[in-house]
């Protein structure tokens, strides 16, 4: 009985092991076939940096759920956005973004509070603007707006934000309804759900992501 239980684990044991495991040549030869796998190698990645100026004062928590929000996005979209926080005051400024980032493209975001409106010849309810790779955003419109709406200002701003960088990706006359780039971005979303539901559209990710290198491994 025993011979016999000692013959059927023998048997199990050669069956899950690999059919090169009894020849030592066949083991080796298997070994110089198999890919060549890379530990801990990274995907490319499509990489935009936003170096934004708060002179808003928005908060630290409130800035970082909108830059979630409009990350979340984006990353849907196949693009990775960074955001890099500059100095308000120009004596610290601190080295360029060309410098940090060499080779990345890069797009500038101001957030302004209310005492700056009257700098731009802007329509009344309009939350933001983009221009070449430059883009403003009204944070006292934003925060106006997200009282109207069932959405927190981390919602309604991340959203703004990246319609906005949208705008830099994809042109300026590239509102589409039911998307990110609606061109009735406060009117059309007046709930919480209605917000988080948009997103680019296929063929706008796909446009970006022509606008949008992959970035090389020394970036």
């Amino acid at each position: 009985m025993a011979n016999t239980a000692s013959k059927l684990f023998v048997a199990g044991l050669m069956a899950v092991l690999p059919a090169s495991a009894g020849n030592g040549n066949h083991g080796q030869a298997a070994q110089a076939n198999a890919p060549e796998v890379v530990v801990g190698a990274a995907e490319p990645e499509r990489r935009l940096i936003v170096a934004f100026h708060n002179y808003a004062g928005v908060s630290r928590e409130t800035l970082e759920r909108a830059e979630s929000e409009a990350t979340r996005i984006f990353d849907k979209a196949g693009v990775k956005v960074e955001w890099l926080e500059r100095a308000v005051s120009p004596e610290a400024a601190g080295p360029s973004v060309d410098e940090l980032f060499p080779g990345v493209p890069v797009c500038f975001l101001r957030l302004l509070p209310d005492s700056m409106l009257n700098k731009f010849q802007r329509p009344a309810g309009e939350l933001g603007f983009a221009t070449g790779t430059s883009i403003y955003v009204f944070v006292g419109r934003a925060q106006r707006l997200s009282v109207v709406v069932t959405a927190g200002i981390p919602t309604v701003l991340g959203h703004i934000m990246a319609h906005e960088i949208g705008h830099v990706l994809l042109g300026e006359n590239s509102h589409a309804p039911g998307t990110i780039m609606t061109s009735q971005l406060c009117e059309e979303q007046r709930q919480r759900a209605a917000w988080v539901r948009l997103e680019f559209s296929k063929a706008q990710a796909e446009k970006m992501q022509r606008h949008v290198p992959i970035a090389s491994i020394g970036n």
